[in-house]
Formats: C-alpha cells, sequence, structure tokens
C-alpha cells in the first residue's frame, strides 16, 4: 500500500472495501503490512510512510513504525527459510534506487538473514 491509497481516507476504509483480501492478510489502519507466499515464493509489502516533499528518502512510517516493521521482516524472512522458500520479495513504497533525486529510505543497512 502506497501513499495514494491512504490520502484522504486515514482509516483505509475505502481500500479496505475495495480490496477485502487485505482485511484477510492482517491489514488493519493501524497495520499496513502484509505477506503471502504464492507458488513457492514468499511477498512481503511494507509500509514506508506517507510521501512528504520534505523527507522524500525517509522512511516516515507510522503504521507500525521502521524498526517493528525490520522485526516483522526478519520473523518472516527466517520462517520462510526455515520453510524451504528460497525466493521473496519486498516491496514498499519508496525506491531502493532512484536517478530522480528520490533515494532509498535513510536507514542504516544490515544483514536480515
Amino acid at each position: 500500500m502506497g501513499n495514494h491509497e491512504v490520502w484522504g481516507d486515514p482509516r483505509i476504509d475505502g481500500v479496505l472495501s475495495a480490496v477485502p483480501y487485505l482485511k484477510n492478510l492482517g491489514v488493519t489502519p493501524d497495520r499496513l503490512i502484509y505477506k503471502f507466499d504464492f507458488n513457492g515464493v514468499r511477498f512481503i509489502f511494507l509500509w514506508s510512510g506517507k510521501y512528504d516533499y520534505r523527507s522524500p528518502s525517509l522512511w516516515d512510517a507510522d503504521r507500525p513504525r521502521y524498526a517493528e516493521q525490520m522485526q516483522q521482516l526478519q520473523q518472516w524472512l527466517g520462517e520462510a527459510k526455515a520453510a524451504g522458500i528460497r525466493k521473496a520479495f519486498v516491496v514498499f513504497h519508496y525506491p531502493v534506487f532512484a536517478r530522480s533525486g528520490l533515494g532509498p529510505p535513510n536507514y542504516r543497512s544490515r544483514t536480515l538473514i
């Protein structure tokens, strides 16, 4: 989910009614992250926060906050590895690399598994 899906709809009523399966994946107005497995691949969706031109490369997420998301990411990747899932896609709204000036999130890199 990106900033366009929550603009003017902070309780994400519109998103959850238009895409009801998100509720089955654990998405709530306060938890905009989720994961699922398909054909032996894990898909993980994180919430990088609303777009703010004043901090275009900061991870301003608050549903949940960055640290909690990284803990959840570690858990989901660890579970995938333990289950023998060898491929994963981690998706979030900011680009990992962009030549346009909107750089990657400003966080400390570290190995997750």
